[in-house]
């Protein structure tokens, strides 16, 4: 009878608190320090800061203006939702030098209830066969795109002309998918019009073949190569005199440092790189020297949409590999 007790009690359990019998998180990182996490709980939240738990681990976790945060239903989320104890699938890459991982994507499992996925073969929910290996799951072909579109909705594009990323839903990304396919990235069950993952890991094999920065979205310099224009340097466009007018005659000026920019750098980056920049946009006549404090702030985006304008690059705001060089061409050492 004590026996039978105790089985009733794991039963009442298991039945009012499935998830913490069923559910374990899951960390998969690859060479160039993206991470995939997944059903990872919430140990504290702090704005769009939280720490997470894997394994007995705890991890920092930032969440910038740019992550896509949402429920498991796929509809967005506002972070302040995210509680202590909730669920979390993470996508994101580490930063190494401020300890935490930036995250880009965020799904909170404990709000909402998950559409099925369906199988692409199929068309049924699938799991991943637990005999793979840790390398072929974070492969491209474990990754579903998670959204189709009927030939309905999605028109023709003949070039690229937009700047792509993961959950864009257009013409230009069926284009984008067929070049990609054509050049064996993708393959042809694939080419929906939808951004998803497995898009954005094809993007970024494509970027690593061309010598670009892996970013896995679709920029100046990743549309040129898929539309089939060459990729010179930057021109060299007369230098910015005050923040709002860029000079007519005066030729670019040169600056002298000790080191070039290497990094890809955003707002809320801090660090050496970033006060390179500074003090570079400080030179040309964008930033006051106030400014120079190490930490990317808005007065330093706006400062680089300045310097990229300027350049006839497209104006993002962080830099990226066509900021970075034309910065670079600048820079004396």
């Amino acid at each position: 009878m004590k026996y039978m007790k105790f089985i009733f009690i794991l039963a009442l359990l298991v039945l009012v608190f499935p998830v913490f019998f069923v559910l374990a998180e899951e960390l998969h990182i690859d060479k160039d320090g993206n991470f995939r996490i997944e059903l990872a709980p919430v140990s504290s939240t702090n704005n769009n800061f939280l720490t997470i738990s894997v394994w007995g681990t705890k991890w920092n976790v930032f969440m910038d203006v740019g992550a896509k945060v949402m429920g498991a239903d796929e509809l967005d989320l506002n972070y302040t939702n995210i509680k202590t104890g909730h669920l979390l699938n993470i996508e994101g890459k580490y930063n190494a030098q401020f300890k935490y991982i930036d995250a880009k994507t965020v799904v909170d499992m404990s709000v909402g209830t998950p559409k099925p996925k369906p199988d692409v073969s199929v068309g049924l929910s699938a799991p991943v066969p637990q005999s793979v290996s840790l390398s072929s799951i974070t492969s491209p072909a474990f990754l579903p795109q998670t959204k189709t579109s009927t030939a309905a909705e999605i028109k023709t594009a003949t070039s690229i002309t937009k700047y792509l990323k993961l959950y864009m839903t257009d013409p230009e990304v069926k284009f984008l998918q067929e070049y990609l396919v054509k050049n064996g990235y993708l393959t042809a069950d694939n080419v929906t019009g939808y951004f998803g993952p497995l898009t954005r890991s094809a993007v970024q094999a494509l970027q690593r073949a061309y010598g670009l920065e892996s970013l896995g979205v679709v920029g100046p310099q990743t549309r040129a190569i898929i539309n089939g224009i060459p990729v010179p340097a930057p021109a060299i466009i007369n230098p910015i005199v005050s923040n709002q007018t860029p000079a007519v005659v005066a030729p670019p000026v040169a600056v002298v440092s000790n080191k070039k920019l290497t990094l890809f750098l955003k707002i809320t980056y801090r660090g050496g790189e970033v006060k390179i920049l500074q003090e570079f946009l400080v030179s040309q006549g964008l930033l006051t020297a106030d400014n120079v404090t190490g930490v990317f702030g808005p007065a330093t985006e706006s400062s680089v949409k300045a310097f990229q304008k300027s350049q006839g690059i497209e104006e993002t705001g962080y830099v990226g590999p066509a900021t970075r060089v034309a910065i670079n061409s600048l820079i004396q050492q």
